[in-house]
């Protein structure tokens, strides 16, 4: 539930978040308070994913045998270190740039940031380097969905479509009313 919901949550306000402030510009959003709202929307939904696919990886780890069939583990590890990755490439771009005014809508990732600048690492270099790798995984991700379970989420709906008729509905309110009777 929580995979699904974080997923769904995050994908509508990371489009908000383009739509308002890359697409249609609104200066609210763009450089306003607006605009940490939607970054904290987008940190609180990336978190609830973030959780939901570390107690999905628990499970599957934990219960191997059962889940073997159901649960692909690959594509879970490979979505949790999508996640990941993109909380850190933002605890990195604030150790890079400290002033950023909406820094204060971050509750995660900002404390994490002033942790890690406590290090004397090369940040602006480890910063693009991590965006890199979370954009390649994520590349990766969309190339890998027909080859994994995930890909049922785009032909299901499609075969649905396909082989419902227009009576389909009422076919099964009858079933299900005969089954009843």
């Amino acid at each position: 539930m929580l995979i699904a919901f974080g997923f769904v949550s995050l994908f509508v306000v990371a489009q908000l978040y383009a739509l308002l402030i890359k697409v249609y510009p609104i200066e609210y959003f763009v450089s306003g308070t607006g605009r940490g709202y939607l970054k904290f929307g987008l940190e609180l939904t990336g978190l609830v994913l973030f959780v939901g696919l570390t107690l999905g990886l628990i499970h599957r780890i934990m219960h191997t045998e059962q889940e073997k069939v159901l649960v692909d583990m690959r594509l879970l590890l490979l979505l949790w270190l999508i996640v990941a990755t993109g909380f850190m490439t933002e605890a990195f771009r604030f150790v890079t740039e400290p002033h950023d005014v909406f820094i204060q809508y971050s509750f995660m990732m900002a404390p994490l940031a002033r942790w890690l600048g406590k290090f004397p690492w090369q940040w602006d270099v480890l910063y693009p380097s991590m965006w890199v790798i979370h954009v390649i995984l994520i590349a990766f991700f969309f190339a890998v969905i027909p080859f994994t379970k995930f890909v049922h989420i785009f032909i299901a709906p499609i075969g649905r479509s396909i082989t419902m008729g227009r009576d389909t509905s009422m076919l099964k309110r009858e079933k299900i009313a005969e089954g009843l009777l």
